[in-house]
């Protein structure tokens, strides 16, 4: 991860970042972590980030749904991260790649959010004619991605934005797919319309 220089901590101060609260209670990472992680602009463009009001950290897992345990919730500009029930089983940089990837993945949330609906409609059309052609023939980010085009989305985004080996992962995926096709050219696009519909 970029640590804030001089230059990057007067542009950090300058933009607003979210209310960070909890994360005294969290293992994973710390308050001044969080808020670096989110300033990282080798990581996110600040406008992915701007819409976010607070993010808070819980000790209590989250609710259960179809696809197992709730670690993240996105809405409309809050985050909110829960303490996985399996925590204690990890080691301390399991625990900070998962509490990473689960931000990175409620992020991506609001970038879809903000995404024009042509755009996600794109997105929708391919993960359904990935569906339809079977698993095997089109590998997924992972289980959860699944669940929808949204949380596939999402699950793409926190990979493309981890920018460790979960983004050759992506290569990998995309290997398998025309490039019409590609996860990270889909990520890439979506990003970018986000970006530009914001102005």
């Amino acid at each position: 991860m970029k640590h804030l220089d001089a230059s990057d901590q007067a542009a950090s101060d300058a933009r607003e970042l979210p209310d960070i609260e909890g994360f005294e209670r969290c293992e994973a990472m710390a308050s001044h972590e969080v808020t670096e992680f989110l300033a990282d602009t080798e990581r996110f463009d600040p406008r992915e980030v701007d819409h976010l009001r607070r993010v808070a950290y819980q000790d209590r897992a989250g609710d259960i749904d179809e696809a197992g345990e709730t670690v993240g919730d996105y809405l409309r500009g809050d985050v909110r991260l829960f303490k996985p029930s399996d925590d204690a089983s990890r080691t301390p940089a399991e625990r900070r790649a998962r509490m990473e990837e689960t931000l990175c993945h409620e992020v991506g949330h609001g970038v879809w959010e903000r995404a024009p609906l042509a755009e996600r409609a794109r997105w929708t059309a391919m993960v359904h004619h990935w569906k339809k052609n079977g698993d095997e023939a089109h590998p997924w980010v992972s289980e959860y991605a699944k669940g929808g085009a949204e949380e596939h989305f999402c699950e793409a985004y926190a990979a493309f934005t981890r920018n460790d080996g979960t983004r050759a992962l992506l290569r990998q995926i995309d290997s398998h797919r025309p490039p019409s096709r590609s996860l990270a050219a889909g990520v890439q696009r979506i990003r970018s319309a986000a970006l530009t519909r914001q102005r």
